[in-house]
């Protein structure tokens, strides 16, 4: 009777296993890779403010306006500076794309050898070293009419444009 109730289980097994679903595995969601620290800079590089920035421009202007203390008889000496330093910071994106298209147009003919890439990078250095003695002299002549507790603060508003 014991041989005959195992041979019936074990006939009965396969359709057993047949009846009870297979396990499932878990689902594992994969860890997101590390961001670098550019991510972040390139994200913000698209940001809304990205295609016109004239009104962040308006709101640093006034910034530093505010914050330098800008008297009436300095005024045509900030606005002269402000007018130069919007130059410069114009001249300097509009020459920074040129130089990204001419990367791209190189590598897009396979033109891009070291030769190539070093007189790329001089012209570049050469352009701005001309931009910068030009905001230099600008900024010699604003910093001529503000008091040196002005020339302090301005030296910490102004300070990335000496990086």
């Amino acid at each position: 009777m014991r041989i005959l109730a195992l041979v019936l289980m074990l006939m009965a097994l396969p359709a057993y296993a047949e009846s009870v679903p297979a396990p499932v595995a878990p689902v594992v969601q994969q860890p997101e890779a590390p961001k670098s620290p550019r991510a972040d800079y390139r994200r913000a590089e698209r940001s809304p403010l990205a295609g016109d920035f004239s009104e962040y421009t308006a709101g640093k202007i006034a910034f530093l306006r505010a914050e330098l203390q800008i008297t009436e008889a300095q005024e045509p000496n900030f606005a002269s500076f402000v007018e130069i330093l919007k130059r410069y910071s114009d001249g300097m994106n509009k020459h920074r794309e040129t130089m990204r298209e001419q990367r791209r147009d190189m590598q897009a003919e396979n033109q891009s050898n070291l030769a190539t890439r070093l007189g790329l990078r001089i012209g570049t250095m050469e352009q701005d070293v001309q931009a910068l003695k030009i905001l230099q002299r600008a900024l010699a002549e604003f910093y001529a009419v503000l008091t040196d507790e002005q020339k302090k603060s301005a030296d910490n508003l102004l300070a990335h444009l000496a990086r």
